[in-house]
């Protein structure tokens, strides 16, 4: 081991404590903590049908769920509330891949362009009050403060939705929308 390494550990009274080799179960809680956070993104891409390419988004987004929920070896608190001893927000929470129309700001845009654009939501800034939001069409992540979300709508993230998904004719869909917008077809 450094010994420079040992020596602040020693200065900043950090116990060092070393595991046997090849000895996993010596690692138990971060091998939980990874199992959960792994697991948390696998639902998250398969509940909007994302593609695997966003796993590193996906699991950004699981650790900051995981780090403002209770936890019970903190006796119910959140880890961001004991270590910044002040509750946290969960009100800007959303659904990871969910339909998210982000401002144009006036300054990129004519008169009349539209004032917003359909993008993906991957994920919260980190040390920004913005979300993390990917364009499909550029395939580009930038964060926006002023976003507008339709949770219940599949995302445009490129994806691979299963099969039964692909096949449906869709005719269930037509409840869903007003009268005044479904197709008539003409009566003789």
């Amino acid at each position: 081991m450094n010994p420079r390494l040992i020596n602040y550990c020693t200065h900043e009274g950090i116990d060092l404590q070393h595991s046997f080799v090849y000895t996993p179960q010596e690692n138990g809680i971060a091998k939980r903590k990874s199992r959960t956070l792994k697991e948390m993104t696998t639902c998250m891409l398969q509940h909007k049908y994302l593609n695997q390419i966003f796993w590193a988004e996906a699991t950004c987004c699981a650790n900051y769920i995981q780090n403002n929920s209770p936890h019970k070896a903190l006796d119910i608190i959140k880890p961001f509330e004991a270590l910044c001893r002040r509750k946290p927000s969960v009100k800007h929470f959303r659904v990871f891949g969910c339909l998210a129309w982000a401002r144009i700001p006036p300054q990129k845009r004519k008169t009349l362009e539209p004032q917003s654009k359909p993008c993906t939501f991957v994920g919260y800034a980190d040390h920004l009050k913005a979300y993390k939001l990917m364009d499909p069409q550029t395939h580009e992540i930038f964060f926006e403060r002023s976003v507008h979300f339709e949770e219940t709508y599949p995302s445009l993230a490129p994806s691979t939705p299963p099969s039964s998904f692909m096949e449906s004719d869709n005719s269930d869909l037509e409840d869903d929308i007003p009268s005044t917008l479904t197709r008539r077809t003409p009566t003789s």
